[in-house]
């Protein structure tokens, strides 16, 4: 999904789906990603709905 589009969907549906403060956590963490990293740390799923799924390429 786009950085745009989850953006979106947080502000969208801030203080009903998402917390208000983890989804202001979350627009700051977006909004400093200016590299696009977020993107390169994928998820890989087992083909079951992401359960049992590993994450590659994570940057600490």
């Amino acid at each position: 999904m786009k950085q745009e589009d989850v953006r979106r969907e947080i502000e969208k549906n801030t203080g009903t789906q998402f917390d208000a403060d983890i989804a202001k956590c979350m627009l700051k963490i977006i909004d400093e990603d200016k590299d696009y990293e977020l993107h390169e740390n994928s998820f890989e799923t087992d083909g079951n709905g992401g359960h049992g799924g590993r994450w590659n390429n994570t940057k600490y």
